[in-house]
């Protein structure tokens, strides 16, 4: 049901705080896009807000003390999908220019049809039944298909350099590992990391020691390329 709670902000828990202390830690300013979401508003709304969400530092520089040509982008699990749905119009369109996407445990599909979303029923924290329910309050009509199934969109030639995290148990786990693939075929710098023994969201658990090692690596990346 990513697709319907709202995290914008900064989550009141240190647990949920990992999943958000990634840029920060490395340096970077962090701006949180709010957007409209199911089933109150359909589904390219979430997608539009993002979009603007993302033109919004390159036109306020001068506010943020920002550096306007490096804006990335990032987001875990539906907000991974934002993330990399929104490269997409950023490239086509001409700008703003991305340098950076990290995409942690993306949702990039919306038809449970990998191996990972029909063996994973009974997960912890996200699983096959959670994803049909986030589904029936956020129906997805054909527009808004292609714009949320970028792993099987048009040639990726040209998005920016990528960090993509995908855990062993996840139901998202086969929405990730291909698109890292993909990018990787059409010349796009790619980082995958495949956490063994862990499932959607294990950074609610911070202090242990895969969620450490996830928590440096992600970090790492944005350090190495911002």
């Amino acid at each position: 049901m990513g697709w319907t709670p709202n995290t914008a902000g900064p989550p009141r828990s240190p647990a949920r705080w990992a999943r958000w202390s990634f840029p920060p830690a490395a340096g970077c300013r962090l701006p949180a896009a709010g957007c409209r979401l199911a089933p109150e508003h359909p589904c390219l709304a979430a997608l539009d807000d993002c979009c603007a969400a993302v033109v919004w530092p390159a036109e306020s520089v001068g506010e943020l003390g920002a550096d306007p040509v490096r804006i990335a982008v990032c987001g875990q699990s539906a907000g991974g999908g934002l993330a990399t749905t929104v490269a997409l119009p950023a490239r086509d369109r001409g700008g703003p220019a991305l340098v950076f996407q990290a995409l942690g445990i993306p949702e990039l599909a919306d038809r449970l049809l990998t191996e990972s979303m029909r063996t994973c029923v009974d997960t912890p924290v996200w699983h096959r039944r959670n994803v049909q329910r986030g589904s029936a309050f956020s129906p997805v009509d054909r527009t808004c298909r292609r714009m949320r199934r970028p792993r099987g969109r048009t040639d990726p030639a040209g998005l920016p350099p990528a960090h993509v995290t995908a855990s062993q148990f996840d139901p998202l786990r086969d929405e990730a590992l291909p698109y890292a693939r993909r990018l990787a075929q059409a010349n796009v710098s790619v980082e995958l990391h495949l956490y063994p023994g862990t499932c959607h969201g294990a950074t609610f658990v911070a202090t242990a020691q895969v969620s450490r090692w996830l928590t440096a690596d992600s970090i790492g990346a944005f350090r190495r390329v911002l």
